[in-house]
Formats: structure tokens, sequence, C-alpha cells
């Protein structure tokens, strides 16, 4: 029987990169959001040199939070399917034992009816 609790514990996680980086970016650093890069500086009138330099040093902390973060989905993503694939493997394995168990049990039912 297939496990579901993969797939309850991704519900409402983000389907694709771009959901993803929303996902992240909505909380880290809302001014990156897709639809607000085009329009920064315009957010911003009249800031002073030192406050727009300090701003963009802000969005570079806020993209290498990013980077972690995806490396860290990277690495759960593969712990993940090494745990499905050795259950995938079980399952063929002891697949294979209830096949050979069978034949077994076949041919003593048919040594039985033969004495």
């Amino acid at each position: 029987m297939p496990d579901d609790s993969s797939n309850q514990d991704m519900a409402g996680m983000p389907e694709n990169g771009e959901e993803l980086y929303r996902f992240f970016m909505e909380e880290v650093e809302p001014d990156l959001l897709s639809e607000n890069i085009e329009h920064l500086d315009e957010m911003y009138p009249g800031e002073t040199p030192e406050e727009h330099l300090n701003r963009y040093r802000g969005y570079s902390q806020a993209f290498y939070l990013f980077d972690e973060f995806l490396k860290n989905i990277d690495a759960t993503a593969e712990a993940e399917f090494k745990r499905i694939a050795k259950a995938m493997d079980l399952a063929a394995e002891l697949e294979e034992k209830g096949k050979v168990q069978e034949t077994l049990d076949g041919i003593e039912q048919q040594i039985a009816a033969f004495a």
C-alpha cells in the first residue's frame, strides 16, 4: 500500500521555482519579489547613497540566504529520494521472497498430494 505521508507533508509547499522564490522572499525581503525588481529605486526616492548601498547589501544578504535555503532543500530532497529508493528495493525484495515462498509451498503441496 502506498505511503501518502510524504504527499501530506508537501501540501501547501511551492510547486515550482517561481513559487519557491516567492515563498521565501515574501518573508525575507519582499522588495525582491519578481514584480518589485524593476521598481526598486522608485520605491525609495530621496534615499542617500549610503542608504542605497545599505539597502543593496541587504538584498545581497537575502540572495545569500535564498541560496542557502536552496542547498538545504536539495539535501533534504536527496535524502528523501534515497529513503524512497531503499523502501522500493525492500518492497521488491519482499515481493520476490513471497514468490519464492509461494513456489515452495506449491511444491510441498504437490509432494504431499503425490505421497
